[in-house]
Parts: structure tokens; C-alpha cells; sequence
């Protein structure tokens, strides 16, 4: 019961069919395998925020590969400290040799459901965790790791329920891979509430750009930190 598939489609000139189904090495009940995956060249990263493996609805995220037509699992993901109710793979994406996953119940630092994301490389046919990344300005409820995205250097996530505009009115913080760079003086690009740099772990440089969901009251100041995110194609 609610152990989810995921299915795979080919597209041949303008009509897509079914390629394969996936379903994980180790099924079990109530898991909600599939209910998010994403797809990167012959990589398929597919979701069991659910799954209990050391501990109850910590959640699970399994990779897939394709050769030639036929598609098998390649690794499962878990995280490095992953407690019951986590709801690890909440979220999920990849990009060529990367991916992340989102945990938007982790309790980093022991802040409840602030919520923290996963970033994993892949060497050969193994995938290990390479940083675990959260919000500098994390806070109880946060859920950050609702969303995630990942493309080249950038990785973004989203926190909807973070509170620094309005209550619950949500961010999305971004991240570069690498060493800090520098960056114009905050004045320069917006109000120093809307646009931060932080230096984080695991040579991730952290950045903040502050989104708000009713978007005809965006001050104009913002403009260019906007244009920045656009210009990320994430």
C-alpha cells in the first residue's frame, strides 16, 4: 500500500512513451516513492520522503541510471544524520555529477523543523554527500528544504514558511560551490533586508535573495538582485 513508482518517458520526435517503470531495491508500505523526481541526462533522482530505514519517516531519495534502454537503481541517498520524521527527499534535484535534497524537518542544531538540504557528488557509479547546507537565519518552522534546485556551481532552496517579510511569507536562499567571492556592497543591490552574503561549510558561499509572493509590491531597488537570480537558469 502507498509504495509509489516512478515512470520513466522517452521522447521520439513529437510522442513520448513509457521507458521504464522504477521501483526501489528495498519497497515497503506507506513510503510515497515518486511523489518528486527529476531527471539529468541518463540520471534519475526520485523521492521516498517516507521511508523508514534506521529510523520511523526519515526519508530516503534513490538515483537511477539509464543504459541503453533499460533503467536500474544506482544508489540510494540517505543523510549523514538523519532522525525519525526528517522527511529527508521532501524535495529533489540533479544536475550531471550533482545532486541535492531537501529535509524540511531537520532540526539543525536542534532548531525544530528549521529544515536543511543535501548536496551529494557522484565518482564513478558511487554517490557520497559532499555538504549539508541550511539557512544562516534559521529559525523553528522554517522548512527549509521544501524546494530545491541545483544547476552548475548554484543551488537554491526554498523555505516557505520563513518569516523575515511577513509571517510565514517564505525565501530562497542560494548558493554557490567554491570559495567566497566578493561581491558589491549590499547598498548597491537592494535594501540590506533583501539581499545578504554568507560564507558557509563545506566551501559553499551562501546567498539570500528575498522573494515575496505578492510581486507588485516589490520595491524597485531590487531589480538587479532579481535579474541576478534569473540570470542563475536555475
Amino acid at each position: 500500500t502507498d509504495r509509489g513508482a516512478a515512470c520513466i518517458c522517452h521522447k521520439s520526435g513529437g510522442t513520448w512513451t513509457e521507458q521504464a517503470m522504477v521501483k526501489t531495491s528495498d519497497t515497503a508500505d506507506n513510503e510515497w516513492f515518486g511523489r518528486g523526481a527529476a531527471i539529468s541526462g541518463e540520471y534519475v533522482i526520485v523521492n521516498a520522503y517516507a521511508k523508514t530505514t534506521n529510523n520511523t519517516g526519515q526519508g530516503a531519495a534513490y538515483i537511477f541510471y539509464r543504459s541503453g534502454t533499460s533503467w536500474a537503481q544506482q544508489a540510494k541517498l540517505n543523510a549523514s544524520d538523519s532522525e525519525a520524521g526528517d522527511a529527508y527527499s521532501f524535495s529533489v534535484d540533479i544536475d550531471g555529477d550533482y545532486a541535492i535534497v531537501g529535509a524540511l524537518n531537520e532540526d539543525p542544531g536542534g532548531t525544530s523543523d528549521a529544515g536543511s538540504a543535501y548536496i551529494y557528488v557522484r565518482s564513478g557509479t558511487s554517490w557520497s554527500q559532499q555538504a549539508k547546507i541550511q539557512a544562516s537565519d534559521k529559525e523553528a518552522d522554517d522548512n527549509f528544504g521544501r524546494g530545491v534546485t541545483i544547476s552548475g556551481d548554484y543551488a537554491a532552496v526554498g523555505a516557505d514558511n520563513e518569516d523575515t517579510t511577513a509571517s510565514n511569507a517564505g525565501s530562497v536562499y542560494i548558493f554557490k560551490r567554491g570559495q567566497p567571492e566578493f561581491l558589491p556592497p549590499v547598498d548597491s543591490v537592494g535594501t540590506g533586508s533583501n539581499y545578504r552574503r554568507f560564507s558557509s561549510l563545506d566551501t559553499w558561499t551562501h546567498y539570500v535573495y528575498r522573494l515575496w509572493h505578492t510581486l507588485p509590491s516589490i520595491d524597485s531597488s531590487l531589480t538587479w538582485a532579481l535579474k541576478r537570480l534569473s540570470l542563475l537558469h536555475i
